[in-house]
Formats: C-alpha cells, sequence, structure tokens
C-alpha cells in the first residue's frame, strides 16, 4: 500500500470520527428533516460508512480508537427510545450501518472484504433498543405483536413497517430473516391486556384524565391501541358562531332535534362517549329519519371529524355482524354506518352488544391470525327505515339511543352547504364541542330520552314475536308432518340464544308448547302422549346439529325419536 493510500485512508477515518461525534440530537434531527422532505444527499456520508477505510490498513492504535468510538455512538442510541417513527427508520439504519461497520475487516494485504449480513440477534437487539414492543390480546394464540407509537402514544400493529426497519439496518435481509426478528421480539413478551382505565383518554395533544380534569403525556407504560383527534384546550370555553345568521352548534341542535332539551344533552354525551376511548359505551345510537336532509348526515360527519377520520370505520349492522366485518374496524374510536336499510330482524346482535358492553370479542381477519380483543368504540347507525331488531326485548330498549330527525333543511341553500364545508370542520368548533364535553359529567351510558323511548316502543310494536320468528326462520325448513316437541323446543332455545335473546325470561317447555300451538294455528295437532314415527332422517339430523349443539346423532334420535312423547302433527 502506497504512503499516499494510507494517507487518503486515514482522512477517511478521521472524516468518520468526525462524523460519528457530529451525531448528536442535532444532526440527527437534520438528517430526519432531510429524509421527510426527500432530501438523499444526507444520507450519502452515512450509507458511505461501511465502505470507509477498511480495519486493518490503520496502526492498531487508531483502528482500536475507531472501534471505540463507533461502540460509545451505539450505546448512546441503545439508551433512548426513538421520539417518533420518521426517527426510528432513521436511527435504526444509522445503528445497522455502524453495527456493520463493526464486522469490517481486511485480507492480508489489507483489501477490504465484503460486509456481512448482521446476525438476527444484533437486528433484534437494535429494534428493541430504540422502539416499544407488546403482545397484545387474550392469550398467545389470538394475539399480536403491536409497535409503540410515541407521536400518536398509542400501540399499532404493524407487521410491514417492523419487516422495514429490518431491511433498514441490513438490507441483505430476506423475508425469513423479517419473519424470524418478529417472531423472537414476540417471544420475548409477556401477553399484555389493553389498559382498562376508563377515567383516561387518548387525545391528540396528550392522555386526558377526566377525573383529574387533567392533561398527561403519552406514555409506552399505558397499552392503548385506540386515540382520536380532538385537541384539550382549557381556554376553549366560548362556543363559535359562523357565518352571517350566527350559526351555532348549539342552535343547530335543537332545530335538529325540535328544541328537546334531554335529546339535545344524549348526543353531547354521545359526543363525551366517542372521544372517552377506553370506556363502554353501554349503547348504540340510531339516527333516524324517513326523509333525506335533515342532519342526520350533518351530525355522523361532526362525530367523525371530532375523533379523527383515521379513527372512525365505516361498518353497517349487517357488516359488523358478518364474519370479517370487524377487521378493519375493531380497534376505531367510532364504528358508523350509513343507509340501514335491511330489515334488522335478518340481523343477529351478538358483536353490535358486544361492542357496546366492551365484552371481549374474537375477530377473524383474512390471512392473519384472529385476535381477542375488548374494543370499546361508540357505534353509530343511519336510518331511512323504522328501527327493527331481531328480537326485542328489555337489553334492547336500554342499549338503543333512537335519535330522530324530522326537520328538512331540503330549502335551506348556502346556509346548509357552509354547515357541511365549514362549520363543522372548524379546529375551534372542535375544541369547543371537546371542552363542553370533557367538562361534564360521566353517566354509567348515553342517558335515554323521551324521543328515544317512544321510537323503541313504536320498534316493539312491530318487531317479530319471538314464536313467529322462530317458525319463519327454522320451522318451516323442517322435512317432515311430525315432530318431537322436546326437539323443537331444544332448537327454539339455542335459536333464541343465538340470534341475542339472552335478556328474556327463560322460557318453559310448558310455555313454549303452548305459544307454539297458537303460532301454528288449526293446520297442526298437539298429540301430548304418542311418539314421533314419521320425521325425516334430514330434519333429524338438522335439529341434532342444531339443538343439542354437536351432541351424538344416534343418542339423539334414540332420546327424543321414541317412546311416549308429546309430538306435534301435521292435519
Amino acid at each position: 500500500m502506497t504512503e499516499n493510500t494510507e494517507n487518503t485512508e486515514t482522512a477517511l477515518n478521521t472524516k468518520m470520527l468526525q462524523m460519528l461525534k457530529s451525531l448528536d440530537a442535532k444532526k440527527l434531527s437534520e438528517l430526519q428533516k432531510a429524509q421527510n422532505s426527500g432530501v438523499s444527499a444526507a444520507f450519502a456520508s452515512i450509507n458511505e460508512l461501511p465502505d470507509i477505510t477498511p480495519y486493518g490498513s490503520l496502526p492498531a492504535a487508531d483502528e482500536s480508537a475507531l472501534r471505540a468510538e463507533i461502540r460509545d455512538f451505539l450505546q448512546r442510541q441503545y439508551a433512548k427510545k426513538a421520539s417518533s417513527l420518521e426517527n426510528l427508520q432513521l436511527r435504526a439504519h444509522i445503528c445497522g450501518v455502524m453495527e456493520t461497520r463493526l464486522t469490517r475487516t481486511s485480507d492480508a494485504h489489507g483489501n477490504p472484504l465484503p460486509a456481512k449480513k448482521l446476525p438476527i440477534a444484533t437486528i433484534t437487539k437494535i429494534l428493541t433498543s430504540l422502539a416499544s414492543f407488546k403482545m397484545i390480546g387474550a392469550n398467545e394464540i389470538e394475539s399480536s405483536l403491536y409497535l409503540y407509537n410515541a407521536v400518536e402514544g398509542i400501540y399499532e400493529e404493524r407487521p410491514h413497517f417492523i419487516g422495514r426497519l429490518v431491511n433498514k439496518i441490513t438490507p441483505e435481509a430476506m423475508q425469513r430473516d423479517r419473519t424470524e426478528v418478529i417472531n423472537r421480539i414476540s417471544d420475548s413478551l409477556d401477553i399484555s391486556e389493553i389498559t382498562k382505565k376508563e377515567n383516561l383518554a387518548v387525545l391528540k395533544n396528550g392522555i386526558f384524565d377526566i377525573e383529574k380534569h387533567e392533561l398527561l403525556p403519552f406514555s409506552p407504560k399505558y397499552t392503548f391501541v385506540t386515540k382520536t383527534d380532538a385537541v384539550w384546550d382549557e381556554t376553549a370555553t366560548e362556543e363559535p358562531t359562523f357565518g352571517k345568521k350566527c350559526w351555532t352548534l348549539s342552535k343547530a341542535l335543537s332545530t335538529y332535534f325540535d328544541g328537546q332539551r334531554d335529546e339535545i344533552v344524549a348526543f353531547f354525551y354521545a359526543c363525551q362517549n366517542a372521544i372517552l376511548t377506553n370506556k363502554p359505551s353501554k349503547t348504540f345510537v340510531y339516527f333516524y329519519s324517513k326523509a333525506g336532509q335533515t342532519g342526520k348526515g350533518t351530525l355522523t360527519q361532526l362525530l367523525i371529524n371530532l375523533v379523527g377520520k383515521q379513527n372512525a370505520g365505516s361498518a353497517n349492522v349487517e357488516t359488523i355482524e358478518s364474519r370479517f366485518g370487524l377487521a378493519s374496524v375493531y380497534d376505531k374510536a367510532l364504528i358508523y354506518g350509513n343507509e340501514n336499510d335491511m330489515p334488522m330482524s335478518k340481523t343477529g346482535s351478538n358483536n353490535l352488544k358486544n361492542l357496546a358492553t366492551g365484552d371481549g370479542i374474537t375477530v377473524d381477519r383474512k390471512g392473519v391470525s384472529a385476535i381477542t380483543v375488548s374494543p370499546t368504540p361508540l357505534v353509530v347507525q343511519s336510518m331511512n327505515t323504522e328501527p327493527n331488531f331481531a328480537i326485542y326485548n328489555g337489553g334492547i330498549k336500554a342499549r338503543a339511543r333512537i335519535f330522530v330527525f324530522e326537520h328538512s333543511f331540503v330549502d335551506e341553500g348556502d346556509e346548509d352547504t357552509l354547515v357541511k364545508s365549514e362549520y363543522i370542520n372548524s379546529p375551534k368548533l372542535l375544541k369547543w364541542l371537546t371542552h363542553k364535553v370533557l367538562s361534564m359529567d360521566v353517566p354509567d351510558r348515553i342517558p335515554n330520552f323521551q324521543a328515544s323511548l317512544a321510537a323503541t316502543d313504536e320498534a316493539q310494536s312491530r318487531a317479530f314475536d319471538v314464536y313467529d320468528d322462530w317458525i319463519n326462520d327454522r320451522f318451516e325448513t323442517f322435512k317432515g308432518s311430525e315432530f318431537p316437541l322436546k326437539a323443537l323446543f331444544l332448537d327454539f332455545d339455542t335459536w333464541r340464544m343465538k340470534n341475542g335473546d339472552d335478556d328474556t325470561e327463560k322460557v318453559s317447555q310448558i310455555k313454549f308448547s303452548k305459544e307454539l300451538r297458537r303460532h301454528l294455528g288449526v293446520n297442526w295437532f298437539y298429540d301430548p302422549k304418542h311418539g314421533c314415527a314419521s320425521i325425516s332422517d334430514e330434519t333429524a339430523d338438522d335439529l341434532a346439529r342444531y339443538a343439542s349443539m354437536g351432541a351424538d346423532v344416534k343418542l339423539y334420535k334414540e332420546n327424543f325419536l321414541s317412546g311416549r312423547q308429546a309430538t306435534i302433527r301435521k292435519i
């Protein structure tokens, strides 16, 4: 190696030492800004670091000093978590470069050897040092790896982003390497449950303690996965006015709800519930109007604006009850649905009830493992048809809050347009609304009100009778002219529970028998003594599978299809 070459390499190493010493918080901030603005030149020197003078061409003292500087730099990086996901990417990349630089060697002639792919253990160390991770779920099977987003104050399930971080650290990483890193991090963590402190809500600018009326800083010690974009501003105490007519939200609500103060107050409590992301609503909200342009779309959009578009998910009742319907909305603060025109009598209510109560739900996800969570969103559904329910019971009446919109704004002109395009999007309005509802008391659930009670009573009068509903849904599909009453009762009881009638008083077989005879009418004969002989095997199997929930079919037939027992026989 010539003297000029040695001098050049010494100069490059000196540059590297200077670069390492300059990578303090200010320098990292500058590099981050350059990255965010798309300026790649700022990273040129960093990316070149692994190819700077290989070890072996310098005196031992210089080589040792260089290694010491790199190790010291890495130690400082690993001592502090990343301040943002962008900062995490930057620092993961730099740490990967530095760790790779430590592995650089040269041959006997002083020529650099190719850089080695970093070990999985080193990549894992970099990520767990710079970022906070948690395994969130009910158990080891139904749980997932979450990454803490320090800017948002919540944990996020972002496997693809973690994979990109691995490649930031070592570009040579393959898919199996990314998978192994994720598995190693996951295996090192205990299962964490969502923080269940109902007094805490994750806002855009911090964690609000509604009991102490205090805004706390974000912290990874809390296990939150849901937040809103609501901003707490203690000075936002005066309701803003807009336009020539001095529009205010309070006056608009008075118009929407025909001056009914209890209904207006209930809406404010709905807004409160949307913001209190960690508190079960114990209710679900319906916006109902027969006509269009009544304001229900405006108030739905107001709620979306309040929590933030990315924190709201669209799903109607049918979607909520479908197999994969919750996959994209289970971690949202608000679930809203529009135009629920389908008869709700055709839809179950289990998921809807669990969302209201905060009970555990197993969420099926396409291509991803299922996860068991206890979400607590506010569910708001808009309807153009009169509310109906699969089975009407006291539980429905206790949970449903039906806001009835009767005032039409068809002729309101420009004012109505401005309400939707400007007024309800105003940060000043949203801050005032946040301050107002977070300054109110916190009831167990959204208070009921007269219009909702009247609407649920009306729904009760229209609701399918539970026996008629079972007959239409199940009995008419059975093949045969004779059926054992015991088998029918078991089928009815199971169907009733599956369709959300768990709040109804227990139905006895004696009562079922009387109601069945009354609902079937004169075409069916009730025989209290003679066993059933002509029931079809297909129907028997159907009943067995449904009513006995997996019981042995042969045993089922022996118990219920023979002997002296009551039957229903077609005349």
